[in-house]
């Protein structure tokens, strides 16, 4: 999943200003700082899950499938971070964030869930609703 620059600057605006981007490349980095998968110019360190979370704000757009292992990571650094991820109940990181009557886990502090309508066609995501998870690893238990 992919967020435009006027999705991040939105978001920016309310629980910034982030500090490094932690599932980017070079050309979709939202940050200076930031993190790749791969060998690219200008990241801090290739593979993030190499690197502490801690003292820094971390924006999170993990794909799919690190989603459980980024929050995890966020929290054993005992980091703070905004984490984007699809309204998406029956996926595999759901219960991970939710419990089975749909309460929050304790480590997330706030959600912003936002409703895309399609005529925004700059935000490029998924279709329909994402969640925008507050992650501070510092409050409560997981």
């Amino acid at each position: 999943m992919e967020v435009t620059q006027i999705f991040f600057n939105y978001v920016d605006q309310i629980w910034g200003p982030h500090d490094i981007d932690r599932f980017a490349s070079y050309n979709n980095r939202k940050t200076v700082r930031y993190n790749s998968m791969f060998a690219d110019f200008g990241s801090e360190a290739i593979d993030c899950f190499t690197q502490s979370w801690s003292n820094c704000n971390n924006w999170l757009v993990p794909p799919i499938y690190l989603v459980t292992k980024a929050v995890k990571h966020l929290l054993y650094c005992r980091g703070v971070g905004r984490l984007v991820v699809p309204k998406w109940p029956s996926a595999s990181f759901w219960p991970f964030l939710f419990d089975k009557s749909g309460h929050k886990k304790g480590f997330i502090l706030e959600i912003l869930e936002l409703s895309l309508v399609k005529t925004f066609s700059d935000m490029r995501v998924i279709p329909g609703s994402v969640s925008l998870i507050l992650c501070d690893s510092k409050v409560g238990s997981w």
